[in-house]
């Protein structure tokens, strides 16, 4: 007699519209399994979709096939009480193969063993995925139809409560807390408050809504009797008129947006930085490792610039010395037009050697594919259910077109989402005109320059500098600088040291201070 475990499952979807029950599945199982005289010792049941194989009651059983070696066969139903993504599906099957367990669909079966079945294998399992895909469709085809008559398709909104009309429609109406939106609005349009002191005042007074979602709340026109329909496929973002009454009036609505804009453009302004004193910011003091601010004097009829500490251990250097010594460092760093070159062929020939550690499997990147695609819905379900505000729903819908276009271009191995060969053409003519590039920089670029070579701050003493922890970077640098010289000079070598501490030429990582 052959030990089996049995499997059922039904979604309540399908318990209510195809009059699937989990006891009927359960007999028509157990009337297979006496017939051919199979022993069931397990029988598994759920009710959970079967969009994917992270269920609760699949996943005990998987865990029960591993501890017991003696089970040869899982018994179910439909291929669709299995699962209702192909590939999925298949991965599943070949996973329980290597644990010589067989899958038997009493209503569909098919020799898995004969290369033509697998043919029906795909119908038999596709068939309900183009039906949950139709589904979809309906679904979503539906709630844009609704939206385009002014229905609101989600969850209410703050001040709002859902009702049905006449027609028994679900339709929007004003709540007890419709007072405390207008409220809320009406002190952010005063421009006295910042957007949090006006959460926070409202959520005490009972209008409760989240940090990540207040600035969506001031910013939606459903609040004037707007609905949005969101961009899909071909078609473009709309806004039409509503049929639920309107909470605050337009221009109290316009005020907000006037402000908020206003606000937003006053965040984003980029903070003036004086050129004088490039390195502020980046040095810190070498007596209490405060961070050293500047600022100008003038005495003896001129005007002077130092970098000095404000701690009280009257640390102070002047914007001359420090400017000086700094320039001097970036001349070391710059690489030789030769080793440049160098580097330039070895770079394309690693890029050439990633392009082929990086070709994926077909399979495997389909897979994957697939994976990042159910994101992409379940990102889509919580943007549609108002679980997500839009500008997160498009950084995640963007960062998932991204992996899976990545993942494309892997298949076909002739691209590498992270190289780019001007990149590294760009990279290589600064590191040879590092000095020049510095004295023609604006003073942003040249604080993004000192913030990409030294990541951590720099202390100035004694006419010289030293990193308040080992860098990389320089380490890289350095270490090329003492190649490149090793044919002309041996001593050259001895610059690094086996610890990777950088100390040549005047810069060193610092000691504790």
């Amino acid at each position: 007699m052959i030990d089996v475990i049995i499997y059922s499952r039904v979604s309540t979807d399908e318990q209510a519209d195809k009059g699937y029950s989990l006891r009927s599945q359960e007999e028509k199982m157990q009337v297979y399994c006496k017939f051919l005289n199979y022993n069931i010792v397990k029988h598994f049941q759920e009710d959970f979709s079967a969009k994917t194989f992270d269920r609760p009651q699949f996943i005990q059983l998987l865990q029960y096939l591993k501890a017991n070696k003696n089970i040869r066969k899982l018994i179910l139903l439909k291929w669709d009480r299995f699962s209702r993504n192909v590939s999925d599906a298949l991965n599943m099957l070949k996973t329980l193969r290597l644990m010589n367990v067989e899958v038997i669909a009493i209503e569909q079966p098919i020799d898995i063993n004969i290369p033509e079945q697998k043919m029906m294998l795909s119908i038999y399992l596709t068939a309900p995925e183009i039906e949950n895909d139709r589904r979809s469709l309906n679904t979503m085809s539906g709630m844009r139809r609704a939206q385009r008559e002014g229905r609101w398709v989600a969850s209410a909104p703050s001040g709002y409560s859902l009702k049905k009309d006449e027609r028994n429609k679900t339709i929007l109406v004003k709540n007890e807390k419709a007072k405390l939106v207008v409220m809320a609005y009406e002190l952010y349009a005063s421009g006295n408050y910042h957007l949090e002191e006006v959460r926070r005042i409202m959520n005490k007074k009972g209008l409760n809504i989240g940090r990540s979602q207040f600035w969506n709340f001031l910013r939606n026109p459903i609040y004037i009797g707007k609905i949005v329909i969101k961009a899909y496929g071909n078609e473009e973002e709309e806004i039409v008129d509503g049929i639920h009454e309107a909470i605050v009036s337009k221009e109290l609505f316009h005020k907000v947006q006037d402000v908020a804009d206003s606000k937003a453009r006053a965040k984003t302004r980029m903070k003036k930085v004086n050129s004088t004193f490039p390195l502020r910011g980046h040095l810190i003091c070498p007596k209490c490792n405060k961070v050293l601010t500047a600022s100008q004097s003038k005495g003896n009829g001129g005007q002077y610039s130092y970098y000095h500490c404000q701690s009280g251990c009257k640390e102070r250097q002047t914007t001359s010395e420090i400017h000086e010594t700094f320039l001097k460092m970036l001349k070391a760093l710059t690489l030789k037009p030769k080793v440049a070159e160098l580097y330039h062929v070895v770079l394309l020939k690693s890029i050439q050697t990633q392009r082929s550690n990086h070709k994926l499997d077909k399979n495997v990147a389909n897979e994957k594919i697939s994976t990042i695609n159910k994101k992409i819905e379940r990102v889509d379900e919580k943007y549609i259910d108002d679980g997500l505000d839009k500008e997160t729903y498009k950084r995640l819908l963007s960062k998932y077109k991204k992996e899976i276009s990545d993942l494309q271009s892997q298949i076909l191995g002739d691209t590498i989402p992270t190289t780019n060969k001007n990149e590294i053409e760009n990279g290589l003519g600064l590191l040879t005109n590092l000095r020049k590039f510095y004295d023609e920089a604006s003073i942003e670029i040249k604080q993004k320059l000192i913030s990409s070579i030294f990541p951590e701050k720099l202390i100035y003493q004694k006419k010289t500098y030293r990193t308040t922890k080992p860098s990389e970077i320089l380490r890289l640098l350095y270490a090329t600088r003492a190649a490149s010289g090793a044919f002309r000079k041996k001593e050259n070598r001895k610059k690094l040291n086996s610890s990777g501490k950088v100390a040549p030429t005047g810069i060193e990582p610092a000691s504790k201070v």
